[in-house]
């Protein structure tokens, strides 16, 4: 097995964003979350790429549906012109 020692020097910045993924990934120790973020990094990277995906076919679908109320309300209003 290949093992990799290292040293980290973080920031104040840096610090408090590996206490943040210390929470989120509900480990005691800042190697364990460094360790469960690398091992479960495609996971969640492929989780992040779907969700945007499905954001922007959702924002493309709103836009349509906009585009056709639009569409019905100059009709609809069209229409109201012609009645007395």
């Amino acid at each position: 097995m290949n093992t990799k020692n290292f040293t980290l020097r973080l920031n104040d910045e840096e610090s408090a964003a590996l206490e943040k993924l210390r929470q989120f990934f509900s480990k005691n120790t800042d190697a364990a979350a460094v360790k469960f973020a690398i091992k479960n990094f495609q996971h969640y990277y492929d989780r992040t790429k779907k969700a945007e995906s499905e954001c922007r076919r959702q924002e493309a679908e709103n836009e349509k549906l906009k585009e056709d109320i639009r569409d019905f309300v100059f009709s609809f209003q069209g229409l109201n012109k012609h009645l007395p």
